[in-house]
């Protein structure tokens, strides 16, 4: 038995496996999801920080008549209602990017809102953002649009 030609072919077999797995390894790599992802985790930490010390709360109707007024109720650290801030309203259908914006009212203690035009039945997404001073939250929603 030639032992000679045995290693050359073993030899040959593993140079083309490690040959494979670094072409696999170019053609298949993962794009950069984030670009500086510390930097980024930074700003996240920074922010659900905000969001616990100021401690806001937003609830929206779970559904509306597409003819009905949106209101939504703000309340702050102590479930109180929140007074003296600027509340936003930006609605798009689901997996839409057409996104349309309102400024709310205050209508009562708490309670914004504004006559928000929803074009058509079905799920939307709501974003309320809330403003006081130089501190604003944003409160994603998803709400069902009836006839």
């Amino acid at each position: 038995m030639n032992y000679k030609l045995l290693i050359a072919i073993i030899a040959v077999m593993v140079l083309a496996i490690v040959g494979a797995s670094i072409w696999i390894g170019i053609t298949l790599r993962e794009d950069t999801v984030v670009e500086h992802p510390y930097d980024e985790g930074l700003k996240y930490d920074a922010i659900q920080k905000k969001y616990a010390d100021l401690g806001w709360k937003v609830v929206s109707p779970p559904s509306l008549n597409k003819r009905q007024r949106l209101d939504v109720w703000v309340y702050d650290k102590n479930g109180a209602p929140l007074e003296g801030v600027t509340v936003d309203f930006v609605i798009k259908r689901i997996a839409r990017s057409d996104a349309k914006r309102y400024r709310a009212v205050q209508a009562e203690r708490g309670r914004y809102g504004a006559q928000v035009d929803f074009s058509a039945p079905g799920y939307w997404e709501l974003k309320v953002n809330v403003t006081r001073g130089n501190d604003t939250l944003s409160f994603d929603n998803k709400m069902h649009i009836d006839e």
